[in-house]
């Protein structure tokens, strides 16, 4: 696990598995959490034509106008699902956390 300070005070955790990327665990201002660290935060990188972007690597971290810029290496996967559909609903994976409890909207 890894921490950024931005220079407005934000902190933002950095969640790793060696040099794998997890996602972005928790983002706070001093002692108020902005985001909850139980379930790290990481994009689904998919094109149309069906390739994603798997198992992002941190290859580098650079500090950019008071911020910060990360840079990834990542692995491509072909799955063959292309999001040309016609006339059907795309499906959906679900991304809830299991252990709480569904809340209906």
């Amino acid at each position: 696990m890894a921490e950024l300070h931005l220079d407005n005070g934000i902190q933002i955790e950095l969640r790793l598995d060696g040099e794998r990327f997890l996602g972005l665990g928790a983002v706070r201002v001093g002692t108020v959490e902005l985001r909850s660290p139980r379930r790290p935060m990481l994009p689904a990188l998919r094109t149309p034509d069906g390739v994603e972007l798997i198992e992002p690597r941190l290859s580098g971290e650079r500090r950019e106008d008071g911020g910060v810029r990360l840079d990834f290496s990542l692995h491509r996967r072909s799955t063959g699902l292309m999001e040309w559909m016609v006339h059907t609903v795309r499906p959906t994976t679900g991304r809830a956390v299991w252990s709480r409890r569904r809340i209906p909207r």
